[in-house]
């Protein structure tokens, strides 16, 4: 075993032991990527314009050497001989045609077959802290759902906390466009695709994991699609987590898997829901999420530290009849006064609701995803920590949009309009909710004259 640096000198060796195929007995251990399927991106400077990489291939270990002596390694599903990379030369920089970057390296040489040089490597690593000659980036958080939403507004409270953050969803563009998410990378793909998730993990070094994706207006239409990726997805990405080490998993579930409620948690009494209340879903849409319930419980009895949230009534531009069904009749109304338009409603002025605005949703969930120590509790509830009622919610709306006008009925929706026990998410997070429904609105027409809502 020989331990030294390698510099430009070695280039034509290098080359010759890959010229000469894998199946040599000289190597480099220099460690492969974490994910087996990794493909890395590596830009390495060469000593003089116009060389190839000198670069090698062992198992499934490719090393590249730039001027100072620095490997940089790489690994593939399937190493090809160095030689059949497609390398790209000017101007002295060099580009492998792969996708994720690698910190830079010192050099193990190592007589013995690749993987024998892999371990060896990484005994090594774990012995000498000079080796790695860039300190790895803070971890970050992988929002799936990211373009949806409450995912568009997530993205943007973690970037605003200097979070580091990578998206997956199916939608290629976000919600609403904040100037915050122009940098954030969001891979289009499918919250059921374990594979593509596992590659994210690895190539973006994800610490955390909060999970949004879910099919809800759908779910009655759709029943296996709906459990497929409500329930199955989820309880999937909680095992891959896990797998991967993942520090916490934050997972969305739903008030409804809660059934009907009982009279003191209604209209008139308001008795705040406790997260601790029997779950009692009556629909696929509750049901699934139920599951996700199921399945966080199942990985905290093993030690892991994963949580399902519950959200109030949430509103704020985004929210759709057509993304959310029934329930989107504030963010209706909100969107009707937006374009100048009024609205009749069929709800009694005094029916009651725990308005969460999407803000507070953000800062909820952000806190919860990002908190010290362990989640102690396997369900957590955000919203306003207040009772808004539809009387006090059209005239917020007559007042931020003059000549609107709301009109109300004399129906009192039952069901699960209530408010929810913010108090654990308080103390396990400190969650403090800020935004009433007057300064949400001021928030949302500033937002439209500034062209990120639009009417």
């Amino acid at each position: 075993m020989e331990d030294r640096p390698v510099d430009g000198r070695d280039a034509d060796r290098l080359r010759g032991a890959a010229d000469r195929g894998p199946d040599q007995d000289l190597d480099i251990g220099i460690g492969r990527a974490r994910s087996r399927d990794a493909h890395a991106e590596v830009l390495s400077e060469l000593e003089g314009a116009g060389r190839e990489s000198p670069a090698i291939t062992g198992a499934d270990t490719q090393v590249g050497i730039d001027r100072d002596g620095n490997a940089h390694s790489l690994s593939l599903q399937a190493a090809p001989r160095a030689r059949d990379w497609p390398l790209r030369t000017a101007g002295g920089r060099t580009k492998l045609d792969c996708t994720q970057r690698h910190p830079r390296l010192s050099v193990v040489e190592s007589i013995g077959q690749g993987a024998a040089a892999d371990r060896e490597w990484r005994e090594r690593m774990n012995q000498d802290r000079r080796l790695p000659r860039t300190a790895p980036p803070p971890a970050a958080i992988l929002v799936t759902g990211a373009n949806g939403a409450i995912g568009s507004w997530l993205v943007r409270e973690l970037v605003r906390r200097g979070i580091r953050v990578v998206g997956l969803d199916l939608a290629p563009d976000p919600v609403i466009p904040f100037p915050e998410l122009a940098d954030v990378p969001v891979v289009r793909g499918d919250a059921r695709d374990s594979a593509l998730i596992g590659e994210l993990i690895e190539a973006h070094g994800v610490g955390r994991i909060m999970h949004l994706a879910a099919i809800v207006a759908g779910a009655e239409r759709d029943i296996p699609l709906a459990i497929e990726v409500n329930a199955l997805a989820s309880a999937r990405l909680i095992d891959l987590a896990a797998e991967h080490g993942i520090r916490r998993v934050v997972a969305m579930s739903t008030k409804g898997v809660l059934g009907p409620l009982d009279a003191r948690y209604l209209h008139p009494r308001y008795e705040p829901v406790p997260v601790d209340l029997p779950p009692s879903p009556r629909t696929v849409y509750e049901a699934s999420k139920y599951l996700v319930e199921i399945a966080v419980g199942v990985h905290r009895a093993r030690g892991a530290d994963v949580a399902a949230v519950r959200l109030g009534s949430t509103w704020g531009p985004g929210k759709t009849a057509s993304s959310h069904g029934a329930f989107s009749l504030h963010s209706d109304v909100l969107a009707a006064a937006l374009r100048g338009e009024s609205s009749r409603l069929a709800v009694h002025p005094d029916q009651g609701y725990d308005l969460v605005y999407y803000a507070d949703v953000a800062a909820g969930l952000a806190d919860l995803v990002l908190a010290p120590g362990q989640l102690r509790s396997p369900v957590y509830h955000v919203g306003s920590g207040r009772i808004t009622t539809v009387g006090e919610f059209a005239a917020s709306i007559e007042t931020a949009f003059p000549g609107v006008r709301v009109e109300t009925g004399d129906q009192f929706a039952g069901g699960r309009s209530c408010l929810m026990d913010i108090s654990l998410t308080a103390r396990d997070a400190g969650f403090a909710p800020a935004w009433d429904v007057r300064r949400a609105l001021r928030d949302v027409r500033e937002l439209h004259d500034l062209g990120i809502v639009r009417a």
